[in-house]
């Protein structure tokens, strides 16, 4: 028996994989039906989960929302027939945009997206924790200063506080976040120190620290094999949710090791973004630079006109150091 938690930011990560990823995946609720594994949920995690669907998958259907599809024919060209022919694909994908879409709205509004039922499938075979007692205890951890979590919120302390709670002792726990509140500030791969210390003192046993569900199932269970990259997923979207500038800069150091990224990646990396001023105030260091470019280059002709010539203002050093999102004022007017 294996005892797993896993953090809301790996339960919306699964919108972004293929339906293959998806059926493998499924197997883990197999092990939960063979009690092999025993899943630990939260209810501050379940309703993490339901209250942020719906912006991932709208953040994930943008790039096909904002697709450029059109094609601008010469006017000395627009009698031949090749022209015709062109003009005649044009609307036709654009159709055929139109359809897809139509029916991943349907699927979206529903709950029936691939990602839908396998969370739905773990959610019903985890073990669900709603004890109140984790919210008091979650409370005297962030008045005392101790990790998990922001000063902003009790979420991350609640999740901790059911666990040591309710996890057996003597039995390893393993932990799946992509949220820098668990990870050690000397090695972000590694669990928070304090944390480590307080579960084996508490426990009698270990925690295994994983960044992502593909780094867990390798180690625990190969016979699950996914194709996607999640660890990739999770680092952009914890580099769009950056609160300051040291933890961009971890980011985006673990980003680098990634050579490319997709047009979905790419499209909600620069949108999202965008709107952290600790991503867009550090669009010239180096590091952040690099992202960026490998984020724009391939993808320039399909990224909106729009997005693009507000990060080719702000990576050009035009503007105020440490001004708001580029408005079209500014892109008209070029350096105050």
């Amino acid at each position: 028996m294996r005892h797993l938690f896993l953090d809301a930011n790996t339960y919306l990560a699964f919108y972004s994989l293929p339906k293959r990823d998806i059926a493998e995946l499924d197997k883990v609720a197999g092990l939960l039906a063979a009690k092999q594994l025993t899943l630990y949920l939260p209810t501050q995690v379940q309703d993490e989960v339901r209250r942020n669907r719906a912006k991932v998958v709208a953040d994930l259907l943008k790039p096909l929302r904002e697709a450029r599809l059109q094609v601008s024919v010469p006017s000395f060209a627009t009698d031949l027939a090749e022209s015709a022919e062109l003009k005649k694909s044009a609307s036709n994908t654009h159709k055929a945009l139109s359809t897809l879409l139509e029916e991943l709205m349907r699927l979206s509004i529903a709950r029936d997206l691939p990602a839908d039922q396998l969370i739905d499938g773990l959610f019903s075979n985890a073990m669900v924790l709603s004890e109140m007692i984790a919210v008091q205890a979650a409370s005297h951890r962030r008045a005392l200063g101790n990790p998990p979590g922001k000063a902003s919120s009790l979420g991350d302390a609640v999740n901790w506080e059911h666990l040591l709670a309710c996890v057996p002792d003597g039995e390893s726990l393993h932990l799946v976040s992509a949220d820098s509140d668990f990870a050690s500030p000397l090695d972000s791969t590694q669990l928070h120190e304090f944390l480590s210390d307080e579960w084996s003192r508490t426990k009698n046993s270990d925690v295994c620290f994983y960044q992502d569900i593909r780094s867990f199932l390798d180690k625990c269970f190969p016979q699950v094999r996914l194709a996607s990259d999640v660890h990739k997923y999770l680092l952009i979207e914890s580099l769009i949710n950056s609160p300051n500038f040291a933890e961009t800069h971890q980011i985006t150091s673990r980003l680098l090791k990634y050579p490319s990224f997709n047009l979905a990646e790419a499209s909600h990396l620069l949108t999202a973004g965008l709107e952290n001023s600790q991503v867009r105030w550090l669009a010239q260091d180096e590091d952040v630079a690099e992202v960026l470019r490998r984020a724009i280059g391939p993808h320039r002709a399909a990224l909106p006109s729009e997005l693009l010539a507000k990060w080719d203002y702000v990576m050009s050093g035009q503007g105020h150091a440490y001004g708001g999102v580029p408005t079209e004022a500014d892109l008209a007017g070029g350096a105050p």
